[in-house]
Order: structure tokens, then sequence, then C-alpha cells
């Protein structure tokens, strides 16, 4: 029976030494994509969870390699997973009308608002920003409704992240993960049904715990990343700011055309300016300059004369 357990302890530390090289040569999902990708998997509505069946089954990707490995060997093409996002700011004629326009636009499309507010611009009109996610494959459909809300649209972004590959890589290290949880459970069972030094048996069963839990750990972690990244897919994220079109503002440009009144009249004027700024030089001068002139002539010129007369003076005697 002593055997048996040396033989379990064995196993045991071929299983860690098989995990220690997977977390080394992979790195941790949460140090990869954050902490904050979890947070929003896990909270986001359940009924975006389900990303759209690939054309190739991603169950059987395993660890063959990146996306385009895997489309080269076995000839076929893998839906991709993009996750798009697009920001639009549109000036509407008012915002009061146009805001309920676009809430019924997205319940129309079957997407949710993430996040709205409003407030009041400098002229006390309301205005408003939202975020929002309707379904990838609405995501043009989406921006074209905006645009046609809006009397001008003043800026539009529009990006998209291609995430297969980490997708198909976090599959590969869920697929290694569950079979390395498979064979400790095995051992597990297998050292509680063995006889042998009960001491040496809790020292085992504790060990294959500590590596469960740290296997199982990585795999929520995995299976969280993935969720993330199935629901982002799916779903599209546009941020969308309503101002309100201010008419004495948005005016348009109009060409002037020659006017010689108006052309006397700025030259008149000009003139007008200038000899207001001569005057006021003028007055500075003479309320400011002169009297500094007029001290600094009595405190260095009269002593400077007073000496050169008395020095005549002196020379004539």
């Amino acid at each position: 029976m002593k055997k048996l357990a040396k033989y379990a302890l064995w196993t045991l530390l071929a299983i860690v030494a098989i995990v220690v090289i997977v977390a080394l040569v992979r790195p941790n999902p949460q140090e990869s994509y954050g902490a904050a990708g979890y947070d929003e998997a896990v909270n986001a509505p359940r009924e975006s969870e389900h990303a759209p069946d690939a054309v190739y089954d991603k169950n059987e990707l395993g660890s063959r390699g990146t996306v385009s490995d895997i489309e080269a060997q076995a000839g076929v093409t893998i839906e991709r997973m993009v996750i798009q996002t697009g920001s639009i700011s549109i000036l509407v004629e008012d915002v009061e009308q146009t805001l309920p326009q676009v809430l019924d636009m997205v319940r129309g499309m079957e997407g949710y608002i993430v996040q709205s507010s409003t407030y009041r611009t400098h002229t006390d009109r309301l205005a408003a920003q939202i975020t929002l996610r309707v379904p990838a494959d609405r995501f043009d459909e989406a921006l074209s409704q905006l645009r046609g809300l809006a009397w001008k649209v003043t800026r539009e972004d529009v990006s998209g992240e291609d995430v297969t590959d980490q997708y198909v890589d976090l599959q590969s290290r869920l697929k290694t993960l569950q079979a390395t949880e498979i064979e400790l459970l095995a051992l597990l069972t297998e050292v509680r049904e063995s006889e042998g030094n009960a001491e040496e048996k809790a020292n085992a069963i504790l060990a294959i715990h500590e590596q469960l839990t740290n296997i199982r750990s990585q795999i929520e972690q995995i299976q969280g990343r993935m969720q993330y990244l199935e629901q982002m897919s799916a779903m599209a994220t546009i941020s969308v700011e309503l101002t309100p079109r201010d008419p004495d503002i948005e005016q348009p440009v109009v060409e002037e055309g020659f006017d010689p009144g108006k052309i006397f009249r700025r030259a008149a004027s000009n003139l007008v300016e200038i000899l207001q700024n001569l005057l006021v030089v003028l007055i500075n001068f003479v309320t400011i300059v002169l009297p500094l002139l007029l001290l600094l002539g009595l405190v260095f010129g009269l002593p400077i004369w007073l000496i050169v007369r008395w020095r005549r003076k002196k020379s004539e005697e």
C-alpha cells in the first residue's frame, strides 16, 4: 500500500509540473485582459450571452494554432468575432422630440440602453448623451437611422476589434485545464480508496484539493472571458451625443457683395479709432511721461548745472 501511496504522490507531482508549465507558457487571462472585462461579462444582460453559431465547430479547434493556421489546414472559413464600436454626434432641431425616437429605434432592434444622461446647454436647451447596444448585424442600420434623425452630423467614428484569435486560444486553454481537472479528480478518488499511511494520504488529498482549486479558478476566469467576448461581438456599442441646433449660431455663410457705403463707414470708423489712440498716447505723455521727465531734470539736471556754474566762476577768478 505504501508503494501505491508513493505512486500517487509521484503522479501528483507530475501533474503539478504540467500545470506549472502550462501556467508559464500561457499568460493569466486576468492579466491579459483585465478584471473589468470579467465584471462586464457577468453583469451584462442575459439575452445577449450567446454568440452567433460559427461556420466551423469551435469545440474542435483545440490547440491547433491560430485561426489563420486552422483555416489553412482545414480549408474552411471560420466566422470572425469582431467587437464593433461607434460614436456619433448630431445636431437636432429638438432633443426632447428626438430622444424618444432614439429609444424606440433601440427597442425595435432588440437592443438596450447602457447609459443615458441629459443636461442643459448655455441657452437652457436640453441635450443628451446615450450609450446603446444593438445586435452586431444591425450596427450599420442603427448608424444610418441616427443620421436620418440629424439636422447635421458633426462627428462620426467607427472601429472594430477582431478577437477571433483570442477566443480560439481561450478554448484551447480551457480544454487543457478541463482535462487536467478530470485527471486530478480521478487521482483524488484513487488516493481516497487506497490503503496506507493516513498522514501521507491526508497530505496527498490536501495537495490535490489545492491544485483542483487553482485549476477551477483558471477555468472560471477563462469561461468568463469567453462569455465577455461572445457578448461584446454579438452586440455592437454606439455612443450618441444629441445637441440642439442653435439657429443664431448655425447661420449659412453668405458672400457679401461690393458696398461702397459700408466700406466708407468702415474706413471712417478705423480713422476715428486711430485718432482716439493718438489722443490717448498724447494724454498719457502729458500726464505721465512729461512730469517724470521734469522730475528727473530737477533731480539730476539741477545739481549738474550748479556744479558747472560754480566751476566757471572759480575759473574766472
